[in-house]
């Protein structure tokens, strides 16, 4: 199966993991990765793969302003944006 990590994340998806997040007390942390990962990408979306990174980030307990290198979700390539 072909990964989906390159594809846009929908606007229900998003708001579906915003309030989770809420739900468990990171929806801050959680919009803080979103409008990073936009400003850095100029991009007016996530990708699906970005989720799945920002997830794994505060699992960690990342908070985005220590995350580094942000991931880059391309069907191309899989480089990061620094």
């Amino acid at each position: 199966m072909k990964s989906q990590s390159y594809k846009f994340l929908s606007e229900e998806a998003l708001a579906q993991a915003l309030r989770e997040a809420d739900k468990v007390g990171l929806g801050k942390s959680f919009r803080d990765y979103i409008v990073g990962i936009l400003e850095h990408t100029g991009e007016e979306k996530i990708r699906v793969g970005h989720l799945l990174w920002i997830f794994d980030q505060l699992e960690a307990g990342i908070v985005f302003a220590d995350c580094g290198v942000i991931p880059k979700f391309t069907v191309h390539d899989n480089v990061s944006y620094k």
